[in-house]
């Protein structure tokens, strides 16, 4: 059973925290798969109040270590920012023609606001200290999953 999302809603638009733990180890191999953490944006759908566009989502898959990047920038006071790129070109067998996607969270007063870039399309939301308290908790939380440990 996967665990429940962490989402975060606002008028101009979503944010989904999904755990996808460690998977059983598979024959032969004497570790499991490493898990991970999908975070998925999507923008409001125009003229709809709470209504928002995940067909037209944008997907970053969290690494254990960008999750250690996140965590890091927490504890260290969350003040400036952090930015996670994946770029596929980098990535031996994955289409080098797709876009670059960036993962910045910037803190600003008291509010941290996630964008994520993938080519031309952008998403944003702004994230309040409640939800960064939790936001934080599960991440720390995940990574003992993301191992299976």
């Amino acid at each position: 059973m996967r665990p429940a999302p962490f989402m975060v809603y606002k008028g101009s638009a979503a944010l989904r925290l999904q755990l996808l733990p460690a998977a059983p180890k598979e024959e032969g191999s004497d570790f499991a798969a490493e898990g991970c953490i999908m975070l998925e944006m999507a923008n409001a759908k125009e003229g709809k109040s709470r209504t928002y566009d995940w067909e037209n989502k944008i997907i970053f898959k969290l690494s254990s270590k960008d999750v250690g990047d996140i965590l890091a920038f927490l504890k260290k006071g969350a003040k400036g920012d952090v930015s996670l790129i994946h770029d596929p070109s980098k990535v031996p067998g994955a289409d080098s023609n797709l876009p670059v996607k960036i993962l910045a969270v910037n803190e600003h007063e008291g509010k941290w606001f996630w964008k994520l870039t993938f080519g031309e399309e952008k998403r944003s939301i702004p994230v309040d200290m409640s939800e960064m308290v939790r936001v934080q908790q599960l991440l720390n939380m995940g990574v003992v999953k993301i191992y299976g440990w």
